[in-house]
């Protein structure tokens, strides 16, 4: 099968997505199958054509419709740039025989594989994974409409939470019989190293992108200083990559937490497992999560995880089972939940082994057969409503 991801965003920048689609690629690898990749050139020092571990990554200054507005001439060079993109995706797409296109997140994207699906014959799978409906009601109305209108022209929806996909069908219900829940992945073998991270105090693990107020690290910082105030001997350790990093380390200073909280950019995989393997436990402050793959991560090291009741994160994180659910953008009740945790060892002991037995459904092997599975029903649907 010949398969083409076109995502946002890829490796070499480091998030859930580009995680996501690197781990699907490598097991697509593995089971004899093509693909490649197709994503934005950003930072745009990167290569506009590379191989990433055996994958083609080809990477476009995507044109934005949002400048037509400006002036005449610079309409005329848009569609101009538009037409000649339009005519590198046909030939890149012909060339590699592809007839699964698998959109991760739609961006600028969506409105050259919107136009290219009516004249270019191939299935149109869309992978939501939270960013399009989370911003959505604050769209303009004719980015809005390239989002819903793509999401109809989709052969299928996958999602990579109920919660998510229930939103989806609100904004878009045509979706409804067309559309299933797969989620994110994880590769549990990578947690079987015992390597540790060696700091002097026990601490607490954070970990996700620092440039997104969706991620709840400020209000993280306002909480773990409740716990010091309360007498607790225990650091606090960010981690992750993006440009809020200098911006939390001065929060913290002004908490006067300097010499207890740990905020470190971090794109190495080994180190991060490193950090797993030491903690206490970990916390995912979000005010706003679709999923969460750094919980799969936290379960695969057989920690316990204090989570926000929002988005999919109750999808994977059971209150008392393997985690304790806290409310989201409430401070003390992000304290209450790590003071559970912080006050009984043998209660998170008990958590985080749950984690690791349950996060065994979660490998990513398992999670590329499902997608296969997608690949397969609209490729052998004959009653699909454009025919190949």
């Amino acid at each position: 099968m010949n398969i083409t991801f076109i995502s946002h965003s890829y490796l070499p920048n480091i998030g859930g997505v580009e995680l996501s689609i690197k781990n699907l690629c490598r097991q697509f690898l593995n089971k004899g199958h093509k693909i490649n990749i197709i994503t934005e050139l950003n930072p745009r020092n990167l290569k506009s054509h590379e191989v990433i571990d055996g994958i083609v990554v080809d990477r476009f200054l995507f044109p934005s419709f949002r400048l037509l507005r400006d002036n005449f001439f610079l309409i005329v060079y848009l569609i101009l740039s538009a037409s000649f993109f339009i005519l590198r995706l046909w030939e890149i797409m012909r060339k590699n025989n592809s007839r699964i296109i698998n959109i991760h997140n739609v961006g600028p994207n969506g409105y050259y594989i919107l136009l290219l699906s009516y004249f270019y014959r191939f299935r149109l799978i869309v992978t939501l994974h939270g960013f399009n409906k989370q911003i959505l009601p604050f769209l303009p109305k004719k980015r809005s409409w390239i989002f819903n209108k793509i999401l109809k022209r989709a052969d299928y929806i996958t999602s990579c939470s109920q919660n998510l996909l229930d939103d989806a069908k609100r904004c878009v219900p045509e979706i409804k019989d067309k559309s299933t829940i797969i989620p994110n992945g994880v590769n549990p073998e990578m947690f079987k190293s015992k390597d540790k991270y060696h700091h002097p105090r026990p601490y607490i693990f954070s970990l996700g992108r620092l440039q997104s107020i969706q991620k709840g690290f400020d209000i993280l910082l306002i909480s773990f200083r409740e716990i010091l105030d309360r007498g607790y001997d225990i650091d606090l350790i960010i981690a992750g990559q993006g440009n809020h990093f200098k911006e939390l380390k001065h929060f913290a200073g002004l908490l006067k937490m300097d010499e207890r909280v740990f905020i470190i950019e971090s794109k190495n995989r080994k180190e991060v497992i490193n950090f797993f393997n030491s903690c206490e436990f970990f916390v995912l402050p979000s005010r706003i999560e679709p999923f969460g793959i750094v919980n799969l991560e936290a379960m695969a090291a057989g920690k316990a995880i204090v989570a926000t009741d929002a988005g999919g994160v109750p999808e994977i994180v059971k209150d008392g089972i393997n985690g304790v659910l806290v409310k989201p953008k409430d401070d003390k009740s992000l304290a209450q939940g790590m003071m559970r945790l912080l006050d009984n060892a043998e209660f998170r002991n008990r958590l985080g082994e749950n984690g690791r037995r349950m996060v065994k459904d979660y490998s990513w092997e398992r999670i590329a057969d499902r997608y296969l599975e997608v690949y397969r029903k609209v490729l052998n649907d004959r009653h699909n409503r454009r025919n190949l």
